[in-house]
């Protein structure tokens, strides 16, 4: 892929072009050895990396919170129960459901078979679904079993993102479902995915994901000339080098360059004439609260995106503060 793709044009591109290729076959030929398995997501991942403007260490669960996606082992799982569901409903005199209730007979007598296959995949997930034997005998009970696989699938992905303290500003976040209730919507394209300045939705979205070039990200991992670890509280900032560089105090707190603080006041300024009920959080909130908040809010997407690209660009003019080795005792 060359270039830069609006995301939602680029999804629909993936699921055009790509997509049928990893799910080829996916009916037939069973996901029971990971390792092959491996080799169908490495593709998903780099197309959607590419396509967020994420590097290659970037979260995976990150990559279908905010795409929609399903990752493509549940993908594949699904639409083996949905051919299931079909064999299942045909009438007796058809090969395919003569096939399929075979394979079942030979799975519930303990022989190596399709339907037992499926059971090894559907237990392979890491939060397993359970398949009885009489599971797959009629499309309403096939039905249970794709919704406790597309749950899996939810609890797995919105699990990583409450374990990783990388992805705090992620943990809180409600929006409105189908029916207009505020819920936790685990999987879905995300609004703000629709910034049309490139440069602004692409460092939003790096914002957002924890994948910037602020010290607490940046200094994570060791590099070809630094070959110690930085514990998180030694990421100091590096005009300041008060607290931790990361996303909040970027954002809200820092002082230390005398661009921050007159460019964080005319951004406060246009937030609280679009939201005035910010104005209260301001004062109340915890800053990483108050900052998901203004993250998270809509009506201020855009606004909100060239603030965080103008903080990032004022970080880019100078090199992180990295401590030395000998720090590295303390942490």
């Amino acid at each position: 892929m060359i270039g830069t793709l609006p995301p939602r044009e680029g999804i629909q591109l993936y699921m055009a072009r790509v997509d049928p290729h990893l799910i080829s076959g996916c009916e037939v030929a069973l996901d029971v050895t990971s390792r092959l398995v491996k080799k169908l997501e490495k593709p998903q991942l780099r197309f959607l990396r590419r396509l967020l403007g994420l590097n290659p260490r970037s979260m995976r669960a990150v990559l279908f919170t905010e795409t929609g996606l399903l990752p493509i082992r549940y993908r594949r799982a699904i639409i083996v129960l949905k051919h299931a569901k079909y064999w299942a409903h045909l009438t007796d005199d058809h090969y395919a459901h003569a096939a399929y209730m075979e394979s079942l007979r030979l799975s519930s007598q303990g022989h190596v078979s399709w339907a037992a296959d499926l059971r090894t995949v559907l237990g392979a997930f890491p939060i397993p679904v359970a398949l009885p034997e009489s599971a797959l005998e009629s499309a309403e009970s096939i039905d249970a079993v794709i919704s406790a696989v597309e749950s899996s699938c939810e609890q797995t992905t919105q699990g990583e993102l409450d374990r990783a303290a990388r992805t705090y500003l992620l943990r809180k976040r409600l929006e409105r479902d189908n029916n207009g209730n505020l819920r936790t919507v685990v999987l879905r394209f995300r609004n703000y995915l629709r910034i049309v300045s490139v440069p602004h939705r692409k460092a939003f979205t790096r914002f957002l994901l924890s994948d910037h070039s602020l010290s607490v990200e940046a200094l994570r991992h060791t590099d070809r000339y630094r070959k110690y670890k930085i514990p998180r509280v030694w990421r100091l900032c590096r005009f300041c080098q008060m607290e931790v560089e990361d996303e909040t105090h970027a954002a809200l707190v820092c002082t230390g360059h005398p661009e921050l603080s007159p460019l964080r006041a005319d951004f406060l300024r246009d937030v609280f004439a679009l939201r005035p009920a910010l104005q209260s959080l301001v004062l109340t909130q915890p800053a990483e609260d108050f900052l998901a908040c203004l993250l998270l809010d809509q009506a201020v997407t855009s606004r909100m995106a060239r603030y965080v690209f103008n903080v990032l660009q004022i970080y880019e003019t100078r090199e992180m503060w990295v401590p030395p080795e000998h720090f590295n005792l303390i942490g």
